[in-house]
């Protein structure tokens, strides 16, 4: 669902989380299609989000917002009860996101735009949840 690009330019990270949070990251453009298609309860996508963590995660439902195209894809990962995955998007972009693992944790996953306006790349975000102010 996302394939690795280059960073938007000198400054990507308006809405990003403090750097002292974050373990990595990496820019991104999406497979909206693959997000769109999985629309019924049990559909799973493949989110690979960096080389060595991919996650399948299954659809439990959508959400609709406040405009007709907003979308809330929530589900979970297989095999890990406590797992969240919540992607608010829109059909051609944007899409913000958190992804929360257990099995991965004190790890959890942020993507978020990287380029507004234009909204087509995104950065995933490996935060270290032991450094969040809770």
């Amino acid at each position: 669902m996302f394939t690795p690009t280059t960073s938007p330019g000198p400054d990507p990270a308006s809405g990003a989380p403090p750097k002292e949070w974050v373990l990595r990251s990496r820019f991104v453009t999406i497979n909206f299609d693959i997000l769109t298609a999985a629309s019924t309860p049990g559909d799973a996508v493949r989110l690979n989000l960096f080389d060595d963590i991919c996650f399948d995660a299954v659809l439990k439902r959508i959400e609709t917002g406040p405009s007709p195209d907003l979308r809330g894809w929530v589900g979970s990962i297989p095999g890990d009860q406590f797992s969240t995955v919540s992607l608010a998007f829109y059909p051609q972009g944007p899409l913000s996101g958190t992804i929360s693992a257990p099995i991965a944790s004190p790890r959890w996953y942020l993507v978020h735009v990287a380029d507004a306006p234009a909204h087509t790349i995104h950065a995933i975000y490996e935060i270290d949840q032991r450094k969040v102010p809770q």
